[in-house]
């Protein structure tokens, strides 16, 4: 049953995280204090998410039957995802003990490291599909054979 909780926990924290970067943009171009706050507790909840995500995300590992090819993209997937979690953790204390004392040079160099970070979340939910679309991880009666929609045949 644990292992079944990945899939729900990860869509939260990957929507909080990307919206995080989105609203920390907008209060470097607009500089309204809506945007700083908004940022701030995007991330507050997406990177503990992060975490809620890389732990359902053993749990699903250890539930899975695994061949080795299977087993190697999987280890990557989750190394990477607990990067993403440290990273995004970092992220958060930096912007609590520095939120309200950032200079401009700061508050660029922050909005990069969150676009690093957020290019590795978006490669890591990648590497997910395809343990799940190439290999069928965690799906139940992976071998399908559809037959051929009759209107798709070309004549």
């Amino acid at each position: 049953m644990l292992s079944q909780l990945h899939p729900f926990a990860i869509h939260f924290p990957i929507a909080l995280l990307l919206f995080s970067l989105v609203a920390e943009t907008l209060w470097i171009i607009r500089k309204q204090e809506f945007w700083r706050d908004m940022a701030f507790w995007l991330l507050l909840f997406g990177a503990s998410g992060a975490f809620l995500a890389a732990i359902t995300g053993g749990w699903a590992e250890d539930a899975l039957q695994m061949s080795h090819e299977l087993h190697e993209k999987v280890e990557q997937h989750e190394t990477v995802g607990y990067i993403i979690a440290w990273l995004y953790a970092a992220l958060l204390v930096w912007k609590i003990l520095r939120r309200k004392a950032m200079s401009v040079t700061e508050n660029r160099t922050f909005l990069g490291a969150m676009l690093v970070a957020t290019a590795l979340l978006l490669y890591t939910g990648f590497l997910g599909g395809k343990l799940v679309y190439e290999y069928g991880a965690g799906v139940k009666g992976v071998t399908i054979d559809l037959p051929m929609d009759s209107t798709s045949h070309e004549h």
